[in-house]
């Protein structure tokens, strides 16, 4: 919260937008080096809660959103490509291993462990659809028809896997 809360405070003392931008990015990057090198903790967490408290205290000090939004998003953009490239590029080196050690068993294992996990989620859905369904707008039968469809996918997942 430390690098957060002192990103906030240099937010509200400028008017550049390049220039908050630039904090934004230094904020998130040498909090991570500093959890990660020296305070020997989780660097994903201090990004994860400085950007918590910039957004928390630091968001009415922000005055071109816009081009901040342009910048994150792209830098969001190049993060997923690289770990759809890493992830395909790893499985892709593993397949294609003489020996890799994976055979019909392991593909007939990767089945069913996509079933059960639906039938989890599924199940997840269900016990708390009455719950669901009584808050904000409710929950109809087709939005939990894709919340047991969806679940995780995507980078996160992808990330999590190379790891």
């Amino acid at each position: 919260f430390g690098f957060g809360t002192l990103g906030s405070v240099c937010l509200s003392y400028t008017e550049n937008g390049t220039l908050e931008t630039v904090i934004t990015l230094s904020v998130a990057y040498l909090g991570y080096f500093v959890a990660e090198n020296m305070a020997e903790v989780s660097g994903v967490l201090a990004t994860v809660a400085s950007g918590i408290t910039i957004s928390a205290v630091g968001r009415s000090s922000i005055k071109d959103y816009k081009s901040m939004h342009h910048v994150w998003s792209t830098i969001e953009f190049c993060g997923y490509t690289l770990i759809f490239m890493l992830a395909g590029n790893i499985f892709g080196v593993v397949l294609a291993e003489p020996n890799n050690g994976v055979g019909s068993a392991e593909w007939e294992y990767l089945a069913m462990l996509w079933v059960v996990c639906l039938a989890i989620r599924a199940a997840v859905v269900l016990l708390f659809y009455p719950v669901l369904d009584l808050l904000g707008y409710g929950l109809h039968w087709k939005d939990a028809t894709v919340l047991v469809w969806s679940g995780l996918r995507g980078a996160v997942g992808l990330a999590m896997a190379i790891v």
